[in-house]
């Protein structure tokens, strides 16, 4: 059956998606570091640009993000759970982004100002159509050429309308098989999967230069020169956490400042005292507890 002629086809596309990854992967990993996180993002939406997607990394990042500023207070409970609180008025507060407000608006529903972080869990569905919120606001920005969302849309309707058009004409034409059948569904499940791929990391020059930035700085996250890090301020390790948490570049973060002097610690609090050695550990209970069931595990980058 895979011998008939039909069957190129769909192994050329096959070809073609390979293709687009190894390029993803090697601009991936052919960076130059960059010292300071670009201008104009915020972490959440650096974990979105350089991934494309958004998880419950991203959340938690978010919410490191707004207690590293002092918006908000983390405590851990005794359950287990994190009581998150809002310690300031934040309607007015410069700086906030799209998923920011949300996350602050969730804290503040019914009026509460504290709430635990578990009621902050949802499903793969709300991810997703908060990727689709915030995919919208960078494209607004130039950084993707079309919303994401629209060109999932319109790549599904075209792999339907390819296998249909294709099994159609080929019994018009009395010319159908078995073969071309197969063929013409795979093409279309091809295309149905690409859809859904690739228009989350189908960037704009704009788009793709900034991605590039930011790999660079998760590059200089990943491997931190000490020398550099003894001319930064003490503040560095928690101001750039919340990047090294949405980069996928936590523990490789954390381990640059193992035996170190670092500023203290003022935006998380436990029964016991919480150190460097004992932030990883706290950041990933906060991803347990957030992470929808189910739901893809984003790698660490090693």
């Amino acid at each position: 059956m895979f011998a008939h002629p039909a069957w190129l086809v769909p192994l050329g596309l096959l070809a073609v998606v390979v293709a687009l990854w190894l390029r993803r992967w090697v601009a991936s990993h052919a960076v130059r570091a960059v010292y300071t996180p670009p201008a104009g993002f915020t972490p959440i939406e650096a974990g979105v640009l350089v991934d494309g997607r958004f998880d419950t990394q991203d959340v938690v990042a978010g919410i490191v993000q707004l207690a590293v500023r002092g918006i908000v207070g983390l405590e851990r409970m005794a359950n287990g759970d994190v009581l998150m609180s809002i310690k300031r008025t934040w309607q007015n507060e410069p700086g906030l982004r799209t998923a920011d407000i949300a996350i602050l608006a969730r804290i503040y529903a019914h009026g509460d100002s504290v709430r635990p972080l578990s009621e902050f869990k949802g499903d793969a569905k709300d991810l997703d159509d908060i990727f689709d919120t915030l995919a919208q606001t960078l494209t607004e920005k130039g950084m993707f050429s079309i919303p994401p969302s629209a060109a999932r849309r319109l790549g599904r309707w075209g792999a339907v309308i390819v296998s249909a058009s294709w099994i159609q004409i080929s019994w018009s034409f009395g010319v159908a098989s078995l073969s071309s059948t197969g063929a013409a569904l795979a093409t279309g499940l091809i295309l149905w999967g690409l859809a859904g791929w690739y228009p989350r990391r189908f960037l704009s020059p704009t788009g793709q230069r900034a991605r590039r930035d930011l790999l660079g700085f998760r590059e200089f996250l990943h491997r931190a020169e000490r020398d550099r890090l003894d001319r930064m301020p003490p503040d560095t390790l928690h101001k750039l956490l919340p990047w090294a948490i949405a980069l996928g570049v936590t523990d490789a973060w954390l381990g640059r400042f193992s035996g170190r002097s670092v500023a203290p610690n003022e935006w998380y609090s436990a029964p016991t005292p919480i150190g460097v050695a004992e932030l990883s550990g706290e950041i990933k209970q906060m991803h347990t507890i957030l992470r929808p069931r189910g739901a893809e595990e984003r790698p660490a980058r090693r």
